[in-house]
């Protein structure tokens, strides 16, 4: 019994020996265990250990920027300014949408930084795309065309910070920076994006007061006021938009001013605030206010057209307070 227990714990060991091998980083081959320096490139002590046998290591394709010229090609149909023609492209281009993100998902986990953020990005590219033709089908059929003009042109911002973010990309070649940048012009367009609700009663914008509840979005900041556009209906084929202060606009909405998300260079156009049309004030006099009586006002008038008082409280009409009355005959 001692000797078969020995005999198993003696393969067990055999079967187990070869399992780790030690391997040089620098060329990848197979070295002593007892050894100080890679026999084949000739590396010292710079060695890791690794499971020997065949690993099964998932090396997949690095997507390219030729994977998504299907979302390049809809931006150029949609840049032409003809919707019918749009239309039928992304209609044509959805299906193979479809499969490069199916194809995507397979192979995400052997993409690299630099496919994944590739990838992340035109898909948000293709779905700006799609948001803009939504919106731009609303203008051409639906009766509320300012809350869709405001949806197209929310789109659109989407769109061009989509497309900075992948320039950024492109331009570092992939490297770390890139990414970095990309991803935080992604994350400022992200925000920047959100609708906010107005929480007060009213607020004025371009003399138009949008009511509690109403949809708003910040395009952007500048010399302390905020360039507000209404997102809801309104009652024209243009929405409204106009310069807001930042205080009242934090005052009477869910918005909140982060210096972070509006970078302004010092180059930056400042937009003064328009000046204030002209007021004219009218004053209606009121029927039953007596005016006050003073020595060069005459006798005090009662300017009131109340036929019903008495005749008797009636004050004379006298050109001077002190001039004599007429004579009775």
């Amino acid at each position: 019994m001692k000797k078969l227990l020995s005999v198993m714990i003696l393969l067990l060991l055999c079967m187990s020996a070869p399992a780790f091998a030690m391997y040089c980083n620098k060329c990848g081959k197979q070295v002593p265990e007892d050894s100080n320096f890679c026999n084949w490139c000739g590396n010292s002590l710079v060695v890791t250990v690794q499971p020997s046998g065949d690993a099964v290591v998932l090396t997949g394709k690095d997507c390219s920027l030729a994977d998504y010229h299907y979302v390049n090609q809809l931006e150029q149909v949609v840049n032409a300014g003809n919707y019918e023609t749009a239309s039928r492209e992304a209609r044509k281009l959805r299906p193979q949408h479809d499969r490069r993100i199916v194809e995507a998902t397979n192979q995400y986990a052997g993409y690299s930084l630099y496919g994944r953020k590739l990838h992340d990005l035109h898909v948000k590219k293709f779905n700006a795309l799609d948001n803009y033709l939504d919106a731009w089908r609303d203008q051409e059929r639906s009766l509320n065309r300012a809350s869709a003009r405001a949806a197209m042109a929310r789109a659109q911002y989407v769109l061009s910070g989509t497309n900075e973010a992948i320039d950024a990309l492109l331009t570092g070649a992939g490297s770390f920076a890139s990414i970095a940048r990309a991803e935080e012009i992604e994350k400022r367009v992200q925000k920047n994006s959100h609708t906010h609700r107005v929480t007060s009663k009213y607020l004025v914008v371009d003399n138009h007061r949008l009511k509690t509840d109403e949809p708003l979005w910040v395009i952007e900041v500048a010399a302390g006021h905020a360039m507000v556009l209404h997102m809801g209906q309104g009652g024209s084929s243009s929405p409204v938009s106009g310069w807001v202060s930042v205080a009242d606009l934090e005052k009477r909405s869910t918005w909140r001013y982060d210096a972070s998300l509006y970078p302004q260079s010092p180059g930056t156009v400042v937009y003064k605030k328009l000046p204030a049309p002209p007021v004219r004030v009218v004053i209606v006099d009121d029927s039953y206010y007596r005016w006050r009586f003073g020595f060069s006002s005459g006798w005090p008038r009662y300017r009131s057209h109340r036929s019903y008082r008495p005749i008797r409280h009636r004050p004379p009409h006298f050109s001077s307070p002190h001039s004599r009355p007429p004579r009775r005959r």
